[in-house]
């Protein structure tokens, strides 16, 4: 992934997945089986996820867990350009 941190690759496909599926942190974290902090975190790549919780997301969000690795041209970020 040359210099892309893969923590923020996930973070920021994690955050474009929800968005697309107009989710709040709470929905997502709530059909995961985690709560709303931690969709938080992973976002802002501060925290990484187990490989059984990237599993749960995916299938919160129905889509491959390969999809969150997938870099993407731009980061995906908020209106406000933070990520």
């Amino acid at each position: 992934m040359s210099d892309v941190k893969i923590k923020t690759v996930l973070g920021s496909n994690l955050r474009r997945f929800r968005i697309e599926r107009d989710m709040t942190q709470a929905a997502l974290a709530d059909k995961a089986g985690t709560v709303g902090n931690y969709i938080a975190l992973i976002e802002k790549a501060v925290k990484f996820p187990s490989a059984e919780m990237i599993e749960r997301l995916a299938s919160a969000l129905e889509i491959e867990s390969t999809d969150l690795f997938k870099p993407l041209d731009i980061e995906y970020s908020t209106p406000w350009g933070i990520v």
